[in-house]
């Protein structure tokens, strides 16, 4: 299994406006199945059976969102640090960030080992590394995993040979045991090196994604042949039809050091930076200074946070690392996957029914829903809204009541809610947004 994970909120997009929007943004927005999607991904996170920390980066401004989501979740709040981004600097940046707060978090894990090694030492564990809220802290997650049946060895591990899953928050999974059962396969290539990403199988020609052709097979997964950029219409159907193109999911498995080595390979302004406060201790202690809030641990000093990022480059996983490494694989997804682009891409996750897994740890009953919609000579409509709406004589029709605003666009016509957006900003309607 991984031994940790990453989940990248950082989002702040208005494909789904007005129910994302910039103060409560998509990973915030309950689709319609009892959970907020960062619930669910932290839930999917749980499930793949990961003992050590749970990592969420998020902006700053979305922190409390983050928190509130978190404490919900009883004795699983205790595994996860919440780290607040001063700015978006892209998924690179993001991934590298969690990376180095955890490699600083490696010198307790490696005293614990010693302990574990000389048990007749009387030192308590951490009580020279940490101060006494972080020796606290460890001791809560060490009984949090140990109460989710794991032993204290299964929680440290040599830092060497950690895996790392990164998921995106904002993205619909299921079932959550195949996501799990995938992760292992990923988890196995990525410790004999492999920076590993999920291939989604195309279901039709789309031109909004990149996609992954894949090579020789390797294990229970395959080499990477090449990343193609977002296709044309018939280039997407080739790819649809060819077998060996997947849809890039943007979620990945490796070994947090061999992604390292690799980001300083080929973008060293990242991550340099971040390899410096890993290696030392002190300085990582200045730049993830942490507080609890409602249980969950915040791990981020402002103003040192904004130091660190203000010169780095904008630049994505994919871009400065997958496109470039000899050693990129590929697990062909088994479970089903949306990343939920778009109202009509919503409405066909309710009409198949997918956002309902029973699977998954914490599910809501299937059946939950919103408040009622009544529709009198009405058909083919979807409405999601936090009011009651009553429909009369309209079809194929999206309605959208969210945050004290309304959307109502044709289906199969929602990509022209991008050109809203510009028209209210162009009329400096931004309080909108």
């Amino acid at each position: 299994m991984v031994d940790n994970v990453i989940i990248l909120a950082g989002g702040s997009g208005t494909r789904l406006w007005p129910a994302s929007v910039r103060k409560n943004p998509k990973q915030f927005m309950d689709p319609g199945n009892g959970m907020s999607l960062l619930t669910a991904t932290i839930r999917r996170a749980e499930a793949t059976g990961a003992p050590g920390e749970i990592v969420i980066v998020t902006h700053k401004d979305h922190v409390a969102g983050a928190v509130r989501e978190c404490a919900t979740l009883g004795d699983l709040a205790s595994r996860i640090t919440i780290i607040p981004e001063p700015e978006g600097k892209n998924t690179a940046a993001a991934v590298a960030c969690g990376v180095a707060y955890l490699t600083s978090r490696e010198r307790l894990q490696e005293k614990v080992r010693m302990h574990l090694e000389e048990p007749a030492s009387d030192e308590p564990l951490g009580a020279s590394d940490l101060t006494g809220s972080d020796a606290v802290r460890w001791h809560e997650h060490v009984a949090s995993a140990a109460r989710s049946g794991y032993s204290l060895e299964q929680v440290v591990h040599d830092p060497a040979d950690q895996t790392l899953l990164v998921l995106a928050a904002d993205h619909v999974i299921t079932p959550a045991s195949a996501f799990s059962d995938d992760t292992e396969r990923a988890d196995f290539l990525a410790r004999e090196g492999f920076l590993v990403t999920f291939g989604i199988t195309p279901t039709r020609a789309e031109t909004g994604y990149g996609y992954i052709e894949a090579g020789e097979h390797h294990g229970p997964g395959r080499r990477v042949a090449a990343f193609k950029e977002k296709p044309d219409y018939k280039t997407a159907e080739s790819y649809a039809a060819s077998g060996h193109h997947f849809w890039n999911s943007g979620m990945f498995v490796f070994r947090s050091d061999r992604f390292m080595e690799e980001l300083t390979t080929y973008v060293p302004t990242v991550a340099g930076p971040f390899t410096a406060v890993a290696a030392d201790p002190a300085r990582a202690r200045e730049i993830f200074a942490s507080t609890v809030q409602s249980g969950v641990r915040i791990a981020g000093n402002p103003g040192a946070l904004a130091s660190l990022y203000g010169p780095l480059p904008k630049t994505s996983v994919d871009f400065a690392v997958m496109e470039q490494t000899p050693r990129a694989a590929v697990v062909e997804a088994t479970f089903n996957w949306n990343d939920v682009g778009s109202w009509d891409e919503m409405a066909k996750l309710h009409e198949t029914g997918v956002l309902h897994d029973a699977s998954a740890p914490g599910a809501a009953p299937a059946g939950t829903e919103g408040p009622p919609v009544v529709q009198v000579n009405s058909r083919n409509n979807y409405v999601h809204a936090d009011l009651p709406v009553a429909l009369c004589g309209v079809e194929n029709l999206t309605v959208i009541v969210k945050n004290g605003k309304v959307l109502v666009c044709r289906r199969g016509e929602s990509q022209h809610l991008k050109d809203v957006v510009e028209e209210i900003k162009t009329r400096e309607l931004n309080d909108l947004l």
